[in-house]
């Protein structure tokens, strides 16, 4: 399947917006500290180059 770009980066976008700013915004939850953001973006990246990266 071939990835088309616009949709693959909305994914990303979606990815680090569900674990990093609707807890906020939905529940009231304190933003995430450094450590668990630098958690959800190495994680994001690593999904989504498993996905869409280059072997």
């Amino acid at each position: 399947m071939e990835a088309d770009a616009e949709f693959a980066a909305m994914q990303f976008v979606g990815l680090l917006r569900t674990f990093a700013f609707w807890p906020s915004i939905v529940h009231g939850e304190p933003p995430p500290s450094r450590r668990k953001r630098n958690q959800i973006v190495a994680c994001t990246v690593e999904m989504f180059l498993s996905r869409y990266g280059v072997e």
